[in-house]
């Protein structure tokens, strides 16, 4: 689901739209990873620009961005084979 953050209130001329390759960029995902999260309601939804383009809003994007877990914890121990002797 998308974030409850984002501020519909803002008009849509006011708001920046963002096209395939910057998505691509700062999202880090594939045009088939962000296709199956939009379809399951997991991204935001694509802007039909024409007939042939689409956009993203910039704002939608950022808050996606800033809502993915981080990763931690530890680093997983190296296999037998790549540990060095004491």
């Amino acid at each position: 689901m998308l974030s409850p953050n984002v501020d519909r209130n803002i008009p849509d001329k006011q708001r920046n739209i963002i096209r395939r390759p910057e998505v691509r960029k700062r999202t880090g995902l594939s045009d088939a990873q962000r296709w199956r999260l939009e379809r399951t309601g997991l991204f935001p939804p694509r802007i039909q620009l024409g007939a042939n383009s689409v956009g993203w809003y910039q704002d939608e994007i950022e808050i996606w961005i800033e809502n993915r877990p981080r990763a931690g914890g530890t680093q997983p121990p190296l296999p037998k084979a790549r540990r060095t002797a004491p």
